[in-house]
C-alpha cells in the first residue's frame, strides 16, 4: 500500500506543471523528439544525482546554510536566462535532428536540475515518509526508492516530449520554425521567472 501511495505522490509532482515540463514541451516542439529525448536523459541523471547526494546527507548542509541554498536557486536562474538568449540567438536558423546535439541537450538538463533545489528538497520533504524505519538497510531503501521516481519522471517526461514533438510539426517549417525558436526563448525566460519567484521566497 505504501509503494502505491509514493508512485501517485511522485505522478502528481511530475503532472504538475513546472520547469521541467515548461522546457522539455518548448525544446521538443522546437527541434523534435529526437533531439528532446537528450534533455530528458540529462533531466534523468540530474534527478539521479540529486537523489544520491540527498541520500548521502547534502540536502542536510543546505538546510543548515540557507544562504548557500539560495546562491544555488539564483545560479539556475541565471542558467534559464542564457539559455533564453541562446535561443532567441539562433532563432533564425532551422534545426534539423542532424543539426541537433543531444549530447548538448543532455548536460542542459543535468545542469538544469543541479541548479534547481527543488530536485534535492523533494528527497528530503517527500520520500522520508515512504522509508520504514523499523526494517533498517535505510540508505538501500532510499536508493530504490530514488530509481523508482527517476524511472517514473522520465515516462512522463518522454510522453511529454512525444506529445509536444507531434504537435510541433505543425509549425516547424519556414517562418514558422523561426517564431518557434523565439517562442522557446521566451518559454525560457518564463521558466526563468518561475525559479526566481521562488528564490526570493
Amino acid at each position: 500500500m505504501r509503494f502505491i501511495q509514493f508512485l501517485l505522490a511522485c505522478l502528481i509532482i511530475e503532472v504538475t506543471p513546472g520547469p521541467n515540463m515548461s522546457y522539455l514541451a518548448s525544446v521538443a516542439m522546437a527541434r523534435g523528439s529526437r533531439a528532446a529525448l537528450g534533455l530528458v536523459a540529462g533531466v534523468a541523471s540530474g534527478l539521479a544525482v540529486a537523489g544520491v547526494l540527498a541520500a548521502f546527507g547534502l540536502t542536510g548542509v543546505l538546510e543548515e546554510f540557507p544562504l548557500l541554498a539560495r546562491a544555488l536557486k539564483w545560479a539556475g536562474v541565471a542558467f534559464m536566462v542564457w539559455l533564453a538568449i541562446e535561443a532567441w540567438r539562433s532563432a533564425s536558423v532551422v534545426a534539423d535532428d542532424h543539426d541537433v546535439s543531444r549530447f548538448g541537450l543532455y548536460w542542459r538538463g543535468l545542469a538544469t536540475n543541479l541548479l534547481n533545489p527543488k530536485s534535492y528538497m523533494f528527497y528530503i520533504a517527500v520520500l522520508p515518509d515512504f522509508i520504514d524505519v523499523g526494517a533498517g538497510g535505510l540508505l538501500g531503501q532510499n536508493l530504490t526508492l530514488v530509481a523508482i521516481y527517476v524511472a517514473l519522471a522520465s515516462v512522463v517526461h518522454t510522453v511529454i516530449v512525444l506529445g509536444s514533438s507531434a504537435f510541433g510539426k505543425f509549425f516547424m517549417q519556414g517562418p514558422a520554425a523561426r517564431l518557434a525558436g523565439k517562442i522557446m526563448a521566451v518559454s525560457l525566460l518564463g521558466v526563468a521567472a518561475w525559479l526566481a519567484v521562488e528564490a526570493v521566497r
